[in-house]
């Protein structure tokens, strides 16, 4: 799996002075030591987001930064306003407040309100590490969960008007599509996770 921050791993060492010290009924840990190593090679455009989590498909709010260009397409800093569909679930514009004001919770955090609307429930609606206006779940229209705890959990977002015509797709960013996961082949956490939908796997003939 892929890691965010900086990983530190004890030597053998520092494990058996711990084991001897704990053996010995010894209650001070002024006398332990060890030494600590990267196993995290930092090559991040910001911290927390390593290059190759831009433009992989999935919004991280680590990279939805100006020096990581917003995530490449993945946070939809480059989409358009439009949207087509009657319930407004295409919509993948920027307005991050709702109808009556309310500033809207990012997606990808569970704080002030915990939810279920994750880009791994719903990978081809538009969430992430962003705050925009979304509908994963086929309400009336666009809508976030509010900053306002604990008064208001969710609310409709105002996003403008229906287009009579549909929209240009190149102007509406798409998410990861899910694809078969090959079997015996490593596959890097973070966005694979969104490809785990299923795996072929052949069977011998079984005579009973």
């Amino acid at each position: 799996m892929a890691l965010r921050g900086q990983v530190m791993r004890l030597t053998v060492t520092a494990l058996l002075v711990a084991a001897a010290a704990a053996q010995s009924g010894v209650e001070s840990k002024s006398d332990m030591s060890y030494t600590a190593d990267s196993s995290y090679e930092d090559n991040s455009c910001s911290e927390g987001c390593p290059d190759e989590w831009i433009g992989d498909g999935m919004c991280d709010t680590s990279c939805n930064v100006e020096a990581c260009r917003y995530d490449g397409s993945d946070c939809f800093h480059d989409a358009s306003e439009c949207w087509a569909e009657e319930d407004g679930k295409d919509y993948r514009g920027k307005v991050a407040t709702t109808k009556t004001g309310r500033t809207c919770q990012v997606w990808s955090e569970q704080i002030p309100w915990h939810h279920t609307k994750t880009t791994v429930n719903f990978p081809s609606s538009g969430l992430g590490g962003h705050n925009y206006c979304r509908n994963p779940d086929g309400e009336a229209g666009p809508w976030c969960y509010t900053l306002d705890y604990p008064d208001m959990r969710w609310e409709q977002c105002d996003v403008g008007a229906r287009s009579a015509t549909s929209c240009d797709g190149a102007t509406v960013a798409a998410q990861a599509e899910a694809t078969p996961l090959a079997v015996n082949v490593d596959a890097v956490g973070h966005v694979k996770e969104l490809e785990m939908r299923w795996c072929d796997v052949a069977l011998p003939n079984l005579h009973h």
